[in-house]
């Protein structure tokens, strides 16, 4: 490729029918600028592409840190959840076992209630037949008294 300082330093030789030398360095300092402008833009689009290179590398790291993050961040989500599921798993297993617990604990509350209560119903019906006992024991004493002293009226009376 030639550059344009070259293109501008050609020389050509003169013949008799040529072309006109002015004409033909115009038009060749016509090359040499534009080829300058094509230089300088390729230089620019090579340094745009570069740069735009950096920045699509810049976004792959970017987007690579953002995946990682993201599968971080899943795996956490799993384990949050993972461990707020055991948790309550944990509640309710605990809750269950102090419902069985205080089941039991009211089941033999109500076992010693009824159980005092029989000792209690067996006591008072003890007591009924032994103070019925002492009642009747009583009665008859105070039976066998009247007869006593009835037949000791008679005899008094029999002995007047």
């Amino acid at each position: 490729m030639q550059l344009p300082l070259e293109i501008r330093a050609k020389e050509f030789k003169r013949v008799l029918r040529g072309y006109e030398p002015e004409a033909v360095d115009n038009y060749l300092e016509m090359i040499a600028h534009d080829m300058e402008k094509l230089l300088a833009e390729n230089q620019r689009l090579k340094e745009q592409l570069d740069f735009k290179e950096q920045q699509l590398s810049q976004f792959k790291l970017l987007e690579e840190k953002i995946n990682q993050a993201l599968v971080v961040a899943q795996k956490t989500a799993g384990e949050i959840t993972e461990n707020a599921r055991k948790e309550a798993e944990l509640i309710v297993k605990t809750a269950q076992n102090q419902r069985e617990e205080m089941l039991s604990q009211a089941r033999q509350e109500v076992q010693k209630i009824m159980d005092e209560y029989e000792n209690i119903n067996k006591e008072y019906e003890r007591f009924k037949r032994e103070f019925k006992a002492v009642l009747l024991s009583y009665l008859e004493q105070v039976n066998e008294k009247e007869e006593n002293t009835k037949y000791q009226q008679i005899a008094d009376l029999e002995s007047r």
